[in-house]
């Protein structure tokens, strides 16, 4: 979930500021029988980005979080402004 980062946000929220989004299928969000893929997944942070009204954020993700990333940088590079990849190993 998105508090895997409860310890590292505080650091950046002083200068920025941070929002935690929980991707579907973990922790107490939905959990759908299909829709995994990285271009949904990546849909979704779209959908929230939009729903807050965000000015090209930068995401910053770990792990399998990378499909998503890689996914809205290459189908949505106009929202945002960079991408930060944490131990994502997983391809695209």
């Amino acid at each position: 979930t998105a508090h895997v980062f409860d310890e590292f946000a505080p650091k950046l929220s002083a200068a920025y500021h941070v929002w935690g989004i929980t991707r579907r299928g973990f922790g107490a969000s939905n959990w759908p029988e299909s829709g995994y893929s990285a271009d949904r997944l990546g849909d979704d942070v779209i959908a929230v980005i939009d729903a807050l009204k965000l000015k090209k954020p930068v995401l910053a993700g770990h792990s399998i979080a990378g499909e998503e990333l890689s996914s809205i940088g290459t189908r949505h590079p106009e929202k945002v402004s960079a991408l930060i990849y944490m131990e994502a190993a997983h391809a695209y």
